[in-house]
């Protein structure tokens, strides 16, 4: 048999096998949030879709959503949701004179409006108000005390809020690849800051995708 570079020739049906890249018949699991960030105008908003915009579509980057298409899954993945989260972040200050808006952003905020997921033509979340969707992450804060010779010393207050509580739970939703799917927000309340914040749904859940 003919051997070329000491490697011994094979037929083309091996040399395909060999070559593959994914292991037909096996997928792998990993956790793998979808996530989609967008900016919540001081108004009243009567809706507002998230999940539809991929990367690279009006400007948005990996920081802004991990979507490559537009409401669907890739081809040869699924994604199991197991639970939602909606964050918002004031465009207000937490150390300035102003800073307790933040605090009345986020009560404004999640105190109203309502969440819609929808997968193809039906409702499988319909729910409000918005604190039932509380984010597990949040930030950490502490008092800073500057110290002046010439006046006593200065407590700087930060003004902090976040919505806290139990993930809103979902009980292993599959979307299938190529299943149209998204996830609404209702009726959001204005801001009584005046200033524009930025919001975010994020679906917790499994990517299964083809075993490499």
């Amino acid at each position: 048999m003919a051997e070329s570079r000491g490697i011994r020739s094979i037929s083309p049906e091996g040399m395909l096998k060999r070559g593959r890249v994914n292991i037909p018949g096996m997928q792998e699991t990993i956790w793998q949030p979808l996530y989609d960030y967008q900016t919540k105008i001081a108004a009243a908003v009567n809706s507002q879709r998230f999940f539809v915009d991929p990367i690279g579509t009006g400007g948005k980057t990996i920081a802004d959503t991990n979507m490559e298409l537009s409401g669907q899954i890739p081809k040869g993945q699924v994604f199991m949701i197991t639970g939602i989260q909606v964050e918002l972040y004031p465009g207000v200050n937490i150390n300035t004179a102003a800073a307790s808006s933040y605090a009345d952003d986020i009560r404004a905020f999640y105190q109203a409006g309502a969440l819609k997921l929808k997968i193809g033509s039906k409702d499988f979340v319909v729910q409000g108000n918005l604190m039932k969707f509380p984010p597990v992450n949040r930030l950490a804060m502490e008092s800073s005390v500057i110290s002046d010779a010439a006046a006593a010393p200065l407590i700087i207050s930060y003004q902090y809020a976040v919505a806290a509580g139990r993930e809103f739970a979902v009980a292993g939703l599959t979307l299938e690849s190529n299943q149209n799917f998204s996830v609404e927000l209702l009726e959001l309340a204005a801001l009584p800051s005046g200033q524009n914040a930025r919001i975010g749904v994020t679906l917790n859940g499994y990517l299964g995708r083809n075993a490499q």
